[in-house]
């Protein structure tokens, strides 16, 4: 009696062996090349990818030939009991010299406009990237009512730091 359970007992660890055996065998070496493929071969799916993209980049973007910088841009966004701030710099990429000079005259105005703008936004607004396009357009529109006219095709932040 004694010798079947002894033989019962190691008909299971046997093939809990077996199933060890054949997983690193088997399945540890498939892992190894799996892994060793992705290492490679990726690289190379991503850089096609990119040379696309750069691409395309390349054939939406406008020259910019007449821009100008509006510079120190300070504020406390909205429910921040003035405990954060926020520092912005952007480039209006514009139209003509002619809306330069316009901007350039209108800038005290512009500032004004672009700070009560900022200071309407929460930090979480602010923070999510998801809303940076909506940020741009916003600002082109301020510029052209503040210009009276398209003037701003395009807004870039140079500096944008959120503390």
């Amino acid at each position: 009696m004694a010798e079947k359970d002894k033989n019962a007992n190691e008909e299971p660890q046997a093939k809990q062996r077996g199933i060890v055996f054949y997983i690193s065998v088997i399945g540890l070496p498939l892992l190894i090349i799996g892994g060793a493929a992705m290492f490679f071969l990726m690289p190379m799916l991503a850089g096609e990818e990119s040379k696309e993209e750069a691409t395309e980049i390349e054939e939406t973007l406008r020259p910019l030939e007449k821009t100008l910088t509006i510079t120190g841009l300070t504020v406390n966004p909205r429910n921040s009991m003035g405990k954060r701030f926020a520092v912005f710099e952007l480039v209006l990429a514009v139209e003509n010299d002619e809306v330069m000079e316009v901007l350039k005259k209108r800038e005290p105005i512009l500032k004004d406009r672009f700070i009560e703008y900022f200071r309407a936004k929460t930090v979480e607004e602010l923070a999510m990237d998801s809303l940076m396009q909506n940020r741009k357009d916003d600002i082109i529109a301020m510029t052209n009512k503040v210009a009276g006219k398209k003037a701003v095709y395009d807004v870039f932040f140079t500096r944008f730091i959120l503390q």
